[in-house]
């Protein structure tokens, strides 16, 4: 499906239970309500950002079983892509702006898919995709990112990363692509897992964006370091990946 002008860029992939989708049957064999989706349909919506250094990936790799998890619970769960670019900061902000417009089409659009308007929403993201994430979460309602849409509502209900980079994105950038220099204050519910032995983004990128965050939100911080554990653990579904499955559908649970 496509959220916005570009429809290369601009893409996602929607998963819904099949008695939760406008016209599903619902009947005898429906498994509504089972998993606490509640009469209205729909509970929520989880929205994963793909990782690859924001210039390679797509919405089909990282984090199969937790999308696969929120939709068989009762979420509309949604694997989208975005704008990329040869290095980070030459994508920046448009990667920002584009996940914003996907938060205005379900705004706007979701409800034909069964998604209310009002559905809370959490954005997830892996790697790459837990920068944009992160900055989702801080920058809500930042006109700067919502050319043309400034009047659209992007607070978040929630935010989880996954083994991300949290810093900013080249110099050019400076502090305004690194999650640590916006407010804290407007933050909402946030969780972020990392693991120990991540070569790739070290670990000691979480524990300071996590400081920063509970320095100055108002809302829970949740982190997990996972002992040994190497970046992209998201992408073989292991008994550990499992666990994480479980964490983040209890943290979605309370706090979306």
């Amino acid at each position: 499906m496509v959220y916005g002008p570009d429809p290369v860029a601009n893409r996602f992939d929607l998963y819904t239970r099949a008695d939760l989708r406008p016209g599903g049957d619902g009947g005898a064999g429906s498994r509504a309500g089972e998993f606490g989706a509640g009469v209205g349909g729909v509970r929520g919506v989880l929205v994963h950002i793909h990782g690859g250094h924001f210039r390679a990936g797509a919405p089909s790799r990282e984090s199969r079983a937790m999308l696969f998890d929120h939709a068989r619970r009762g979420w509309a769960a949604i694997s989208a892509t975005y704008t990329l670019s040869p290095t980070p900061e030459a994508g920046f902000p448009q990667h920002l702006v584009d996940i914003k417009r996907l938060l205005y089409w379900i705004r706007v659009e979701g409800p034909s898919h069964g998604i209310p308007a009002d559905a809370p929403i959490v954005v997830a993201g892996s790697s790459a995709g837990a920068h944009i994430a992160m900055m989702t979460a801080l920058t809500a309602n930042d006109p700067r990112f919502q050319p043309g849409f400034e009047h659209v509502d992007t607070t978040l209900a929630a935010a989880v990363g996954l083994y991300g980079y949290y810093g900013r994105l080249g110099s050019a950038t400076r502090d305004v692509s690194d999650p640590v220099r916006h407010p804290a204050s407007g933050a909402p519910p946030v969780a972020i897992i990392h693991g120990t032995l991540d070569t790739y983004t070290p670990v000691k990128g979480s524990r300071r964006l996590v400081r920063h965050l509970r320095a100055g939100s108002p809302n829970p911080v949740i982190y997990a370091e996972l002992p040994g554990a190497q970046h992209g653990f998201d992408v073989v579904c292991s008994p550990r990946y499992l666990a994480v499955v479980d964490a983040v559908a209890r943290f979605t649970d309370r706090y979306a």
